[in-house]
């Protein structure tokens, strides 16, 4: 399962740390470090996504 937003690449399907900051996976090491921005990450990329959603539904509603 894809999580909501996040691109389909090879950085998603094979993360590292950076991949991992980046798009706000979940890791198995709960250090407070590297979780501090996870939500700000996973914010970031549900909203480039509505966004993207919201354009699509305005351009069909134009077509009308």
């Amino acid at each position: 399962m894809k999580a909501y937003g996040i691109p389909r690449n090879l950085d998603a399907e094979f993360p590292d740390k950076g991949d991992i900051k980046l798009y706000g996976f979940s890791t198995t090491d709960r250090c407070s470090k590297a979780d501090r921005g996870k939500n700000k990450a996973r914010r970031l990329w549900k909203k480039i996504e509505r966004t993207a959603a919201k354009a699509g539904i305005r351009k069909e509603l134009e077509t009308f």
